[in-house]
């Protein structure tokens, strides 16, 4: 059906060229194109090539016109065969004397370049279509925009722009899919502002587009605009978008990262309940962090001990010991302080100070000693345990 569709569109580009005696052809070429087709149709592509070839190496072809359209259908029909170098080859043998009509030109040239860039050899992707432009009439902003492609590929990012300029005067418009290009361009140059303008514009062709949001949001923190960046991640804008899990962490990291640990903690908490994010150690140990940096300690708890219920975490569990303990809840800090020493290899001087600590506090200073001591033997917490030690020594306890 491939060569059907491309054959057919050969064969009315003879026709064509029929009307305008300039372009005309001799028999012999459009009998062979025929024959080609016939075999092509019944998937006999080897006999196609042969008898297209056997014409081009033929001394009965007199005109270039000819052997210029016999190079062209042979690129044709190379590129059908994925033989993107032979394709290349017949291609430019049939630009080469500039005898093939504008059609085919324009033709020609897109297939080099085309061809050119899936092999990312960009200066002949460029070249070949430098001389698109130059040939085609009219020019349609498609030129433009794979030309943008290619400069794109070169990390041309300047020019790149004014490539898509360009595109949008001859188009008289803007596509969202341009201005997508010329948004990553200013983006990648580290020109926030053009950036920012480019991603509000995107927002009032597609208001209700997550990514432009959270792009438009990311991009003022980076411009440290921050309440400008909390605006645009404004929870009543976005409530309704749906998102997956790597794009609300990447919002709750960010307003984390501007200093708003309890927002941050209130859109995961909620995000947990209607099940966006999994109820799992990690995420609910995150939860609990955040609370904790907002010092809503309460809710951290609640958060730690329900990761806790999944995972016996030591590391979890000495948190909510060191919140036990600020709360002069001193008997739960006893209590979750063993469990995070119990087999532990790490923090064992802090967990043994926060333990004398909570035992001092309720008037079980054998055991505050004791647990002081063990302190005293890690270096972290050497000073310290001893300075408990002596203090407890001097009230002669």
């Amino acid at each position: 059906m491939k060569y059907i569709v491309i054959f057919v569109l050969l064969i009315t580009s003879l026709c064509f060229a029929g009307e305008d005696k300039k372009y005309q052809l001799q028999k012999t070429t459009y009998d062979t194109v025929i024959k080609a087709q016939q075999f092509l149709d019944k998937n006999q592509s080897k006999k196609a090539e042969k008898t297209l070839l056997s014409l081009a190496s033929s001394k009965k072809l007199s005109k270039k016109l000819d052997k210029a359209y016999i190079e062209f259908y042979l690129g044709y029909y190379y590129t059908l065969q994925n033989n993107d170098n032979l394709a290349i080859k017949h291609f430019q043998n049939a630009v080469k004397n500039d005898v093939l009509p504008p059609r085919q030109i324009t033709s020609a040239y897109i297939n080099l370049t085309q061809l050119s860039l899936s092999n990312q050899a960009y200066a002949n992707a460029l070249r070949y279509v430098n001389k698109l432009i130059q040939t085609a009439k009219p020019i349609k902003p498609e030129y433009y925009t794979l030309k943008a492609n290619i400069l794109f590929s070169q990390k041309k990012y300047a020019k790149t722009i004014e490539v898509i300029k360009k595109a949008e005067k001859v188009a008289n418009k803007k596509k969202i899919k341009w201005m997508k290009i010329e948004f990553y361009c200013y983006y990648l140059q580290k020109k926030y502002q053009d950036a920012i303008r480019v991603n509000k514009e995107l927002i009032q062709r597609e208001p209700y587009n997550k990514e432009y949001w959270i792009q438009l949001a990311s991009l003022y923190a980076i411009d440290k605009h921050y309440d400008y960046s909390l605006s645009a991640l404004d929870i009543s804008r976005i409530a309704n978008f749906k998102m997956n899990k790597n794009e609300w962490m990447r919002l709750i990291d960010l307003l984390r990262y501007e200093g708003l640990p309890f927002k941050a903690a209130n859109i995961m908490s909620e995000k947990i309940n209607d099940k966006t994010l999994k109820m799992d150690e990690k995420d609910l140990n995150m939860v609990g962090d955040l609370y904790y940096e907002s010092k809503e300690f309460d809710k951290a708890i609640l958060f730690y001990q329900k990761a806790a219920k999944i995972h016996a975490n030591k590391k979890i569990f000495f948190k909510i010991a060191k919140i036990e303990i600020n709360r002069h809840s001193y008997k739960e800090a006893i209590n979750y302080t063993k469990k995070a020493l119990n087999g532990s290899e790490e923090q064992i001087g802090e967990k043994e100070l926060l333990l004398g600590r909570a035992y001092y506090a309720i008037h079980m200073n054998k055991l505050a000693k004791r647990a002081f001591q063990s302190a005293s033997m890690y270096k972290k917490t050497k000073k310290r345990a001893l300075q408990w030690l002596k203090y407890i020594k001097n009230e002669g306890v």
